[in-house]
């Protein structure tokens, strides 16, 4: 009793590490972007220039930002970037980007395009994923199709009649 008592742990513990261990990753993330979000919204807004796209990366520590508009100063750009450990973003890569565009109108253009893109990229993710159910389908009937043809077919199941010697 006790040994079995003993592997019914062993078996808990093993089920329940990765669980315990994805289970924190995803928090790390949710708190890394949420911080992120919080920085871009506090220290990388400019009245000069719009925040056109922002893509936060957590596993990367990364963080992408496109601004159009009147360029902003990369000594600005530094000082904020020294307030990430306010934000406990501490070893974050800053990548940006910035187009020089004032012309609202352009702005405006140039946004919708961006848009249409992500949404295209975002239709052939999904083409993707529906080709691949359906490639999956596809297979599952296939096999199906063989295990039926197995069953009827099985010469210990269904013998064949033998031919007599014609007399």
């Amino acid at each position: 009793r006790i040994r079995v008592r003993n592997y019914i742990w062993i078996v808990t513990l093993l089920t329940l590490l990765p669980s315990i261990y994805f289970a924190y990753r995803q928090v790390q993330k949710n708190i890394y972007q949420k911080n992120a979000q919080r920085f871009i919204d506090t220290e990388m807004q400019f009245n000069e220039a719009t925040l056109l796209r922002q893509k936060i990366d957590p596993s990367k520590h990364t963080l992408e930002l496109v601004y159009v508009g009147i360029m902003v100063p990369d000594s600005l750009i530094e000082v904020r970037k020294q307030n990430l450990p306010k934000y406990e973003l501490a070893g974050t890569n800053i990548r940006i980007r910035q187009i020089g565009i004032t012309d609202s109108a352009r702005i405006a253009q140039l946004k919708a395009s961006l848009t249409k893109e992500e949404q295209g990229t975002e239709l052939t993710k999904a083409n993707a994923e529906r080709i691949q159910e359906l490639e999956n389908q596809v297979k599952l009937y296939q096999e199906t199709e063989l295990d039926l043809r197995r069953l009827f077919f099985h010469p210990e199941l269904h013998p064949l009649p033998t031919r007599r010697p014609a007399m």
